[in-house]
């Protein structure tokens, strides 16, 4: 069975414009595609005897994407908006520039 139409909201709407903007024979490939891109800079897979510590690890990794971005999705600003006028510029308001997912979603997806 084929959707006739597809929604999503945040995260989920990159998703439906995944599913939306590809033929139905390559929906998945790009879906995965798009996700093995977004969780990539994980450095190792820890093995199930790390179990006690996968808490901790989950945090770690939570912290490194805050502090240093996560490729192909977004990228930290430097310095922080904290430090800008806000009548700079609005993109400068932001703490994370999100150039880099606008560029992998336009490699991925038939927005026309």
């Amino acid at each position: 069975m084929a959707p006739d139409w597809v929604v999503g909201i945040s995260i989920g709407g990159f998703n439906a414009a995944l599913i939306a903007g590809n033929p139905p024979e390559r929906r998945v490939e790009r879906l995965r595609e798009f996700w093995e891109r977004l969780s990539s800079h994980a450095p190792l897979i820890p093995p199930p005897w790390f179990d006690p510590v996968r808490p901790m690890l989950n945090q770690l990794s939570a912290s490194a994407s805050l502090l240093f971005g996560v490729p192909h999705f977004f990228n930290r600003r430097m310095p922080p908006p904290l430090f800008f006028t806000p009548a700079e510029s609005p993109e400068r308001l932001s703490y994370y520039d999100t150039e880099p997912l606008r560029e992998t979603l336009e490699e991925l997806v038939d927005f026309d």
